[in-house]
């Protein structure tokens, strides 16, 4: 914002507008707002900025998700999604092979092993975590 006299220039940027965006504003709030203190109405570049940012904003979201379960067993996926006993896991269909837990991943498998299903942990490249038994002493 500029003040020159009884003059003031605002200047928006889509990065100004998307700010405002995120903080919770929609397009016709913030349409509104600014027509309330423009004098002749809002100029066309504005009005079409506004819309343009707001076409995109949220066309990418971002969903917590502390572990991935991955299987080409697309019929095993949707049990595992609809089991009751593994509602604590917070599972969400991603994609037909893929489900997200907001659950930790040892917390994942541990629950998947309770309710008698056979997961195998993988690292972040998918190279297979091997686990080593534990020895009991005698």
């Amino acid at each position: 914002m500029e003040s020159r006299g009884t003059a003031t220039t605002w200047r928006f940027s889509p990065a100004t507008v998307r700010g405002t965006y995120d903080a919770g504003w929609t397009e016709q709030r913030l349409t509104k707002a600014l027509t309330k203190i423009a004098e002749g109405g809002l100029p066309q570049p504005l009005v079409y900025l506004l819309a343009d940012v707001a076409r995109q904003h949220g066309s990418v979201r971002v969903v917590p998700a502390a572990s991935t379960l991955v299987s080409d067993d697309t019929a095993l996926l949707a049990q595992i999604c609809a089991d009751k006993r593994l509602d604590k896991l917070n599972l969400r269909l991603l994609a037909r092979t893929v489900l997200a837990s907001q659950a930790a991943t040892a917390d994942t498998m541990a629950a998947l092993r309770k309710a008698g299903y056979a997961p195998r942990q993988q690292d972040a490249d998918g190279r297979d975590i091997i686990e080593r038994a534990r020895r009991h002493r005698a």
